[in-house]
């Protein structure tokens, strides 16, 4: 168990967190967390789990062009040795 001192940051208040307990759990400046009272009054983080970035059609086939042009060749190789 660490302490840590509450600090004023505009209208609300932060707590900061030591640096061997961020690395753990893999936390930067900018991290999402999550906050959860307990019933015995203790307050529990943990980090957000990272929400799925969703591509848009016209990422998704841009993406397809970049690969089938950066990997044309190998592809044809491939396709070549499965019709052997």
């Amino acid at each position: 168990m660490k302490d840590s001192k509450v600090i004023k940051v505009d209208d609300g208040l932060a707590v900061t967190i030591p640096a061997e307990m961020a690395k753990r759990l893999q936390l930067t400046a900018g991290s999402q967390v999550e906050l959860e009272l307990t019933a015995d009054n203790k307050l529990a983080l943990t980090r957000a789990e990272e929400p799925i970035k969703k591509m848009s059609d016209s990422e998704f086939w841009a993406a397809v062009a970049y690969a089938k042009k950066k990997y044309a060749k190998t592809l044809q190789m491939l396709a070549e040795s499965d019709r052997q």
